[in-house]
Protein backbone atom coordinates (compact mmCIF):
# COMPACT_ATOMS: atom_id res chain seq x y z
CA UNK A 1 0.00 0.00 0.00
CA UNK A 2 0.89 3.68 -0.59
CA UNK A 3 0.87 6.03 1.82
CA UNK A 4 0.39 9.73 1.52
CA UNK A 5 0.87 12.81 3.67
CA UNK A 6 -1.15 13.32 6.54
CA UNK A 7 -4.29 15.11 6.75
CA UNK A 8 -2.96 18.51 7.90
CA UNK A 9 0.01 18.88 5.34
CA UNK A 10 -1.74 16.59 2.44
CA UNK A 11 -1.83 19.38 -0.56
CA UNK A 12 -4.59 19.34 -3.17
CA UNK A 13 -3.64 17.30 -6.09
CA UNK A 14 -4.65 18.56 -9.86
CA UNK A 15 -5.75 15.70 -11.78
CA UNK A 16 -2.60 15.73 -14.31
CA UNK A 17 -0.79 14.94 -10.97
CA UNK A 18 -2.91 12.54 -9.92
CA UNK A 19 -2.62 10.39 -13.44
CA UNK A 20 1.11 10.39 -13.16
CA UNK A 21 1.13 9.70 -9.74
CA UNK A 22 -1.43 6.54 -10.52
CA UNK A 23 1.14 5.80 -13.19
CA UNK A 24 4.29 5.57 -11.52
CA UNK A 25 2.53 3.55 -8.70
CA UNK A 26 1.08 1.12 -11.05
CA UNK A 27 4.55 1.25 -13.07
CA UNK A 28 6.58 0.27 -9.53
CA UNK A 29 4.08 -2.58 -8.58
CA UNK A 30 2.53 -1.27 -5.92
CA UNK A 31 -1.22 -1.89 -4.89
CA UNK A 32 -3.23 1.71 -4.95
CA UNK A 33 -6.47 1.87 -4.42
CA UNK A 34 -8.40 4.98 -5.88
CA UNK A 35 -10.40 5.68 -2.47
CA UNK A 36 -6.55 6.12 -1.36
CA UNK A 37 -5.81 9.25 -3.52
CA UNK A 38 -8.69 11.14 -4.38
CA UNK A 39 -12.80 11.42 -3.39
CA UNK A 40 -15.29 12.80 -6.08
CA UNK A 41 -14.38 15.99 -7.57
CA UNK A 42 -10.50 14.92 -7.58
CA UNK A 43 -9.17 16.35 -4.44
CA UNK A 44 -8.32 14.18 -1.09
CA UNK A 45 -10.82 14.44 0.97
CA UNK A 46 -9.57 13.02 4.78
CA UNK A 47 -12.13 12.53 7.02
CA UNK A 48 -15.15 13.41 4.73
CA UNK A 49 -18.70 12.14 6.00
CA UNK A 50 -19.20 11.75 2.15
CA UNK A 51 -15.97 9.86 1.02
CA UNK A 52 -16.45 8.00 4.23
CA UNK A 53 -19.82 6.98 3.49
CA UNK A 54 -18.73 5.58 0.29
CA UNK A 55 -16.18 3.08 1.90
CA UNK A 56 -16.17 0.18 3.68
CA UNK A 57 -14.61 1.63 7.30
CA UNK A 58 -13.20 -2.00 8.22
CA UNK A 59 -10.68 -2.27 5.33
CA UNK A 60 -8.90 0.81 6.08
CA UNK A 61 -5.43 0.57 7.57
CA UNK A 62 -4.90 2.04 11.47
CA UNK A 63 -2.77 4.85 9.77
CA UNK A 64 -5.86 5.61 6.77
CA UNK A 65 -8.40 5.61 9.85
CA UNK A 66 -5.54 7.61 12.29
CA UNK A 67 -5.65 9.84 9.42
CA UNK A 68 -9.49 10.27 8.92
CA UNK A 69 -9.99 10.85 12.38
CA UNK A 70 -7.26 13.40 12.57
CA UNK A 71 -9.00 15.17 9.69
CA UNK A 72 -11.91 15.21 12.17
CA UNK A 73 -10.27 16.43 15.23
CA UNK A 74 -10.64 12.92 17.03
CA UNK A 75 -8.44 11.39 19.11
CA UNK A 76 -5.89 9.16 17.73
CA UNK A 77 -3.63 8.17 20.39
CA UNK A 78 -2.79 4.88 21.59
CA UNK A 79 -5.69 3.47 20.44
CA UNK A 80 -6.15 -0.71 18.35
CA UNK A 81 -7.57 -0.32 14.60
CA UNK A 82 -10.79 -1.26 16.52
CA UNK A 83 -10.93 1.54 19.11
CA UNK A 84 -9.98 3.31 16.22
CA UNK A 85 -12.66 2.25 13.75
CA UNK A 86 -15.43 1.92 16.30
CA UNK A 87 -14.43 5.82 16.92
CA UNK A 88 -14.55 7.24 13.40
CA UNK A 89 -17.92 5.73 12.96
CA UNK A 90 -18.93 7.22 16.06
CA UNK A 91 -17.74 10.31 14.40
CA UNK A 92 -19.70 10.10 11.74
CA UNK A 93 -22.99 9.04 13.44
CA UNK A 94 -22.40 12.37 15.59
CA UNK A 95 -21.87 14.31 12.71
CA UNK A 96 -25.22 12.80 11.15
CA UNK A 97 -27.17 13.56 14.66
CA UNK A 98 -26.04 17.27 14.51
CA UNK A 99 -27.09 17.07 10.75
CA UNK A 100 -30.49 16.33 11.96
CA UNK A 101 -31.44 18.51 15.11
CA UNK A 102 -29.91 21.46 12.73
CA UNK A 103 -32.23 20.41 10.73
CA UNK A 104 -34.85 20.06 13.11
CA UNK A 105 -34.29 23.70 14.61
CA UNK A 106 -34.33 25.38 11.32
CA UNK A 107 -37.96 23.44 10.20
CA UNK A 108 -39.07 24.59 13.64
CA UNK A 109 -37.51 28.71 12.82
CA UNK A 110 -38.99 28.42 9.42
CA UNK A 111 -43.10 27.41 11.00
CA UNK A 112 -42.67 30.19 13.59
CA UNK A 113 -42.21 32.62 10.60
CA UNK A 114 -45.00 31.45 8.56
CA UNK A 115 -47.37 31.56 11.15
CA UNK A 116 -46.73 35.29 12.99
Amino acid sequence: RVSFLPPTSQPKMSSLFQQVVKKAIQQSGLHLSTSDLTAPGGTIEWGSTSLLTTLDLSKLSRTQLKNHLTARNEVTTGSTKLQLLERLRQSLEDERRRGLAYEEEMEAKHKRIARD
